[in-house]
């Protein structure tokens, strides 16, 4: 049998919603349950805030376990009759074995290459390129040439001689000014890791933290669906279960789209010759966990790598070259991710258009900076849960939530 299509709602129906969508909103906020519940999270957030170092454990070993939660529940389901703590400690136990034999080796492997390479940028000789440039206009200027072109050649020549210092002075200064950058950014999550554990003690203590969140992860639900009023909470549930599914589709699709795009610039160095192809793949494919900024970390350095090595091997003519080459690379794989990747993997899960994923990115880069990026598209994608739940109460005359989770 067919569905029968709803009637569109009157105009005076969807009054009707309105206003009643209205009244029961103020009568939330308004309610002694809500006030007291807002006056409590706004003081756990502030207390927060306040004492972030002492805090920082906990808040990281949660996220930890909202990440983690799913492969207990997996090997829960896989092993029948495997207790809660038996699936944490088979959890702990491979994660505990991956680091070992991978993760920190990596780790430190490109640590030492990135230091290798900002090293490598800052002592660059422009000197010799220069010069080779210089004799190629020296060997133009003495070639037989149409008397229209020998005024530009002159020109250049003078031009070659007359600031041949300054040029390496400017090029000098800034590719400094990029090795210390890379050094920054390489150091950035050092000074994050510093600045959040203020002691080796909150390294220890966050394992100890998660493997609790894990054990209790599915008391804690419900003891925060107790700080919501009585009438709202069905309401409530809904709306969370649905923004957990979209959080869980965002940071599952930006991982894998991480990946993809370090594959693809390591890979992409690597063909077109460029050195440190595994320090600056895995850094632009981390940075990419924010939105386009993986082009952004990975073109500076491969940019500045391209003209020296173009310059060494073949001078003007091998710098345009390895120049042309690095930036069709970047600008080909930011297409396949801009206009393929992401609107496939995470605008097709939060049926997100790619517009609104920019517009966010910028927005939120203004107000917020770097955190602003990082969370501006997840909370578009939770805001427009509540969008569609505000239209479907009131142009339609039921809630969504409600009907998914039926």
């Amino acid at each position: 049998m067919k569905k029968e299509k709803k009637t569109p709602l009157t105009k005076e129906e969807r009054k009707n919603n309105w206003d009643t969508f209205r009244f029961k909103l103020l009568d939330l906020l308004f309610s002694q349950d809500f006030l007291i519940s807002t006056f409590l999270i706004i003081f756990i957030l502030s207390f927060s805030f306040l004492l972030w170092g002492i805090v920082a454990p906990f808040f990281i070993a949660f996220i930890l376990a909202y990440l983690l939660n799913p492969l207990v529940l997996f090997w829960q389901k896989r092993i029948k009759k495997l207790g809660r703590m038996s699936a944490v400690v088979i959890v702990f136990s491979k994660f505990f074995l991956l680091g070992t034999l991978f993760i920190v080796p990596f780790m430190l492997q490109l640590s030492s290459n990135v230091i290798s390479m900002s090293n490598e940028l800052a002592n660059i000789d422009y000197k010799p390129i220069l010069q080779k440039a210089r004799k190629k206009i020296v060997g133009l200027k003495n070639m037989t040439i149409p008397e229209p072109l020998k005024k530009y050649v002159d020109d250049a020549f003078l031009d070659a001689d007359q600031y041949q210092d300054k040029v390496e002075q400017v090029l000098i200064n800034v590719n400094k000014g990029v090795g210390k950058i890379i050094k920054v950014i390489a150091s950035a999550f050092v000074k994050i890791f510093s600045t959040t554990f203020q002691t080796t003690m909150d390294l220890v203590l966050i394992p100890v933290y998660l493997f609790y969140f894990l054990l209790d992860f599915p008391s804690i639900y419900p003891l925060i669906m107790r700080l919501v009023p009585a009438g709202y909470r069905d309401w409530v549930d809904a709306f969370m279960c649905e923004t957990d599914e979209t959080l869980k589709k965002f940071i599952k699709g930006q991982f894998l789209l991480a990946i993809i795009f370090g594959v693809l610039m390591s890979v992409g160095l690597w063909i077109i010759g460029i050195k440190f192809f595994l320090v600056i793949g895995p850094i632009s494919g981390f940075a990419n966990l924010i939105p386009y900024l993986g082009s952004i970390i990975g073109l500076t350095p491969a940019l500045l790598l391209a003209i020296y090595q173009g310059a060494l091997s073949g001078g003007l003519i091998g710098v345009l070259i390895m120049v042309i080459k690095v930036i069709a690379l970047i600008a080909v794989i930011q297409t396949l991710d801009g206009f393929i990747f992401q609107p496939k993997i995470i605008g097709d899960e939060l049926e997100l258009h790619p517009l609104l994923i920019m517009g966010s990115l910028i927005i939120g880069g203004e107000l917020l900076g770097v955190y602003g990026m990082i969370f501006a598209v997840p909370f578009v994608a939770v805001a427009k849960v509540l969008v569609l739940e505000l239209y479907h109460v009131i142009y339609i005359g039921d809630s969504l939530l409600m009907k998914r989770k039926s």
